[in-house]
């Protein structure tokens, strides 16, 4: 019996690991480190059929420092405030959603103030 507790414990440290791991988790509720906010952004891509792999693509330009090889560790350490600015550009998400400080992640339009140029803007 004893001998059957230590790999179940490994099993549920291994699956909990790739929980935390899984970019997706981070994209509800508040973060509390910049580690969190760099898994948001790589889940926000990935929540846009960009794949991890692929973000080089699109900010690699801009920012030359973004590789293939991207993780949130070196993401973590590339958080700036270009960067952050240029994404919530790009997707039209709320700065306080990304970092993690509200819930709410567009700005809200009021239903008096929506024109055709608010919706179809070319």
């Amino acid at each position: 019996m004893i001998g059957l507790i230590e790999p179940l414990r490994k099993i549920w440290r291994d699956l909990y690991g790739l929980y935390k791991k899984n970019p997706s988790h981070y994209l509800e509720g508040r973060l509390t480190t910049g580690l969190d906010v760099a898994y948001r952004v790589i889940g926000l891509f990935e929540a846009h059929g960009i794949k991890r792999t692929q973000i080089y693509r699109i900010l690699g330009e801009t920012f030359p420092e973004i590789t293939p090889s991207l993780d949130a560790e070196k993401l973590q350490t590339m958080l700036n405030e270009a960067l952050i600015r240029k994404i919530c550009d790009l997707f039209g998400v709320r700065r306080a959603w990304l970092e993690g400080e509200d819930e709410r992640i567009y700005e809200m339009i009021h239903p008096d103030n929506v024109t055709m140029g608010t919706l179809f803007s070319y």
